[in-house]
């Protein structure tokens, strides 16, 4: 298989991980200055929204490797 991507395809696929990993980033960074505020209820919830946040960044990848 010898598929190459074009520069638009890169680009869109380099877009979403730079935003993936401002996800993580801010959500790591929170996670650090909350620590003490919050309580186990806090922590599932917490937990769920950043799933579903990181779920959302991540499907964004395939956007840029998708045939147009």
């Amino acid at each position: 298989m010898d598929d190459h991507l074009s520069p638009l395809q890169l680009w869109e696929a380099e877009k979403a991980l730079i935003c993936y990993l401002n996800e993580v980033n801010y959500y790591s960074d929170y996670l650090r200055t909350t620590a003490e505020e919050r309580n186990a209820e806090d922590d599932e919830i917490l937990a769920i929204d950043i799933d579903s946040s990181l779920m959302l960044a991540a499907s964004d990848f395939a956007l840029g490797l998708r045939e147009f």
